[in-house]
C-alpha cells in the first residue's frame, strides 16, 4: 500500500503538469504520465486503479477540454462581427492556423488515447459492474461526448477512431461489458444530436464519424452485442447526416454527403435479416420512418414514430434530386422487406407519400413525379390484390 501511495502521488504530480498552459510542458508530461501509469499500475489493487482513473485521469481530460474551450472563446472574442472571417467557415480556418488551439487539441487527443488504453484494460473493464467502476466509465463517456461536441472536427474524428479501435479489439476478444458498449452509443448519439443543433460539426466530420462507428457493427454482431436499440441509434446518426448535409440554396440535387447517407441507410437495412424476427420489424419501421420524415408532411402520427425522436424539421429541403433519391430508397428498400413488414406497413407508407404529393413544396420544386412512382411501386409490393392484378 505504501508503494502504491507513492506511485499515485507521482501520477497526480505529473497529471498537473499534463494540463499546463505551456504546450512544451504538456508535450512532455502527457506521455510521461501514461508511461508511469503503465509501469506502476501493475502493482495497484482495485481501489488504487479506481482512484487513479477517477482522481487523476478524468480530471486531466476535463482540464484539457477547459483549456481548449478557453482558447476557442478568446479567438471568437477577437473576431469582430463585421469581419469576413466571423462566419463558421472563416472561424474554422482561423482555428486551424492558431498554434495555441492546435496545441491544446493535440494534447487532448493524446491524453484521450492514453486514458482509453488505461481504462480499456481487462482489469479495469472487469470493475465496470461495480458502482465506482460505473461512475468512472460514465465520467469517461462524458469526456468523450465533450470531445465530439466542442473539440472541433479533428478532435471528434481522432477520439472516435481511438474509441473504435479499442472497442473492436475488446469485441473480438468478447471482453467488452454490454454496459460500456451501450453507454458509448448513448454518449455518441446525444453528443452528435447537440452538435448538429449547434452546427459545431461539419458534414464531412459527421460522415467520417458515421463510417467509423458503422465499422463496429460486424464484431458486435459476432460478440452478441448488436441490440436493436444500437441499430436504431446508428439509423438516427446516419439520418442526421441527411439533414446536416443539406444542399445549398438553388442546388438541383442531393449533396455527396446525403447520397452517401442514403446508401449507408440501405446498407444497414440489408443487415436487418440477422436480427430476430420481432426486432427486424421494429427496425424496418424505424428505417422507413427516417426516410419519410424528409418528405413534406407529418409522420409523427404513424405507429413507428415512437421508435425514434421526432423528425428533424429544421433544415429539411425538398429539392427534386433529394426527393427522387429518398423516394427511390423507400420504394427499392420496401420491396426487399419481409412480406409481413410490407403487408403491415404498406398503407402507412403510401399514406405519407400521398400527403407529400399534395404538398405545394413538391409541386413548386417539380418533384411530383418521383414520389408518384414510389406510390405505385410500394402499392404493388405491399398490397396483395394489386400484385395479383399485375
Amino acid at each position: 500500500e505504501e508503494v502504491e501511495g507513492i506511485w499515485v502521488s507521482l501520477l497526480e504530480t505529473i497529471g498537473s503538469l499534463a494540463t499546463e498552459k505551456r504546450h512544451q510542458v504538456r508535450e512532455t508530461a502527457i506521455p510521461s504520465l501514461f508511461g508511469a501509469l503503465e509501469r506502476g499500475g501493475e502493482t495497484f489493487g482495485d481501489a488504487g486503479i479506481l482512484h487513479t482513473a477517477r482522481d487523476v485521469l478524468l480530471p486531466v481530460l476535463q482540464r484539457l477540454q477547459t483549456g481548449l474551450a478557453s482558447e476557442l472563446s478568446l479567438l471568437l472574442q477577437s473576431l469582430a462581427p463585421t469581419s469576413p472571417s466571423h462566419g463558421t467557415r472563416g472561424g474554422r480556418r482561423l482555428e486551424a492556423t492558431n498554434p495555441q488551439i492546435e496545441g491544446w487539441r493535440a494534447s487532448l487527443t493524446e491524453a484521450f488515447r492514453g486514458c482509453l488504453k488505461a481504462l480499456f484494460t481487462v482489469r479495469v473493464l472487469g470493475l465496470s459492474g461495480q458502482r465506482e467502476g460505473e461512475e468512472v466509465f460514465r465520467g469517461f463517456l462524458g469526456a468523450f461526448s465533450n470531445c465530439l461536441l466542442g473539440g472541433g472536427d479533428k478532435v471528434a474524428l481522432s477520439v472516435t477512431l481511438s474509441m473504435k479501435d479499442a472497442v473492436c479489439e475488446r469485441l473480438v476478444e468478447k471482453k467488452l461489458p454490454s454496459s460500456v458498449w451501450t453507454g458509448m452509443w448513448e454518449a455518441t448519439d446525444a453528443a452528435v444530436a447537440e452538435a448538429c443543433t449547434r452546427r459545431t460539426i461539419s458534414p464531412q466530420a459527421l460522415w467520417d464519424l458515421v463510417k467509423t462507428v458503422s465499422s463496429t457493427m460486424p464484431p458486435a454482431r459476432k460478440a452478441g452485442l448488436l441490440q436493436p436499440t444500437i441499430v436504431v441509434c446508428l439509423i438516427r446518426l446516419v439520418d442526421r447526416l441527411v439533414t446536416a448535409g443539406s444542399p445549398e440554396h438553388g442546388a438541383s440535387g442531393p449533396t455527396k454527403f446525403q447520397t452517401a447517407a442514403l446508401n449507408e441507410l440501405r446498407s444497414i437495412a440489408g443487415s436487418f435479416g440477422s436480427i430476430s424476427e420481432g426486432d427486424e420489424e421494429c427496425l424496418w419501421q424505424a428505417y422507413l420512418y427516417v426516410l419519410l420524415s424528409h418528405l413534406p408532411g407529418d409522420v409523427t402520427h404513424h405507429p413507428w414514430s415512437c421508435q425514434l425522436d421526432p423528425p428533424l424539421q429544421e433544415g429539411r429541403v425538398f429539392h427534386r434530386g433529394l426527393v427522387r433519391a429518398i423516394s427511390e430508397a423507400v420504394s427499392s428498400s420496401f420491396s426487399q422487406a419481409p412480406e409481413g413488414v410490407r403487408a403491415k406497413e404498406a398503407e402507412g407508407v403510401v399514406g405519407v407519400l400521398l400527403v407529400a404529393l399534395c404538398s405545394p413544396q413538391l409541386r413548386e420544386g417539380g418533384a411530383w413525379g418521383p414520389v408518384a412512382e414510389a406510390v405505385v411501386k410500394v402499392a404493388c409490393s405491399g398490397f396483395p390484390l394489386i400484385r395479383q392484378l399485375g
